[in-house]
């Protein structure tokens, strides 16, 4: 697969984070409450495929450098990726299963974030994108 289609495929599975939670987050007495349900574990695997695509894009374009971070970002935040889509199966087939398990698989969701900042932070140090485009992966880190 090229990165063009890794990249249209990245753009394809984006707005399925907005979609989640249009449907799946609703307001309770002026508090936002997330509702699991089989269709937001699916939304979910649609995004992060998404997000995955990207990450191996830039991979493949060399974007977080030869340098011993750059190295290290990339498998990891392809790891915690992983594990949140772990967790979006887990949602899809038992909504809400209140398990350790489950709750462990979540956390790895917003871990993802905070190591998208690292990659951000790689891609920008390597240098190896030009202009705006070096700042987006940062950019989608502090969303």
């Amino acid at each position: 697969m090229n990165t063009k289609l890794l990249g249209i495929m990245a753009l394809v599975g984006a707005p399925f984070l907005c979609i989640n939670t249009y449907l799946h987050v609703q307001n309770h007495g002026g508090q936002l409450v997330y509702h699991t349900t089989p269709l937001s574990g699916f939304l979910g695997i649609l995004y992060i495929s998404g997000w995955l695509c990207s990450i191996i894009g830039l991979r493949r374009l060399g974007a977080t450098g030869a340098d011993n971070f750059g190295r290290i970002i990339s498998p990891l935040i392809l790891s915690t990726l992983t594990l949140a889509n772990s967790w979006n199966v887990y949602e899809m087939v038992l909504p809400d299963h209140n398990t350790l398990l489950y709750r462990l698989l979540d956390a790895f969701w917003p871990i993802s974030n905070l190591v998208m900042i690292g990659v951000g932070i790689a891609v920008v140090r390597a240098g190896r994108l030009t202009g705006w485009k070096r700042f987006v992966p940062l950019a989608c880190g502090c969303q």
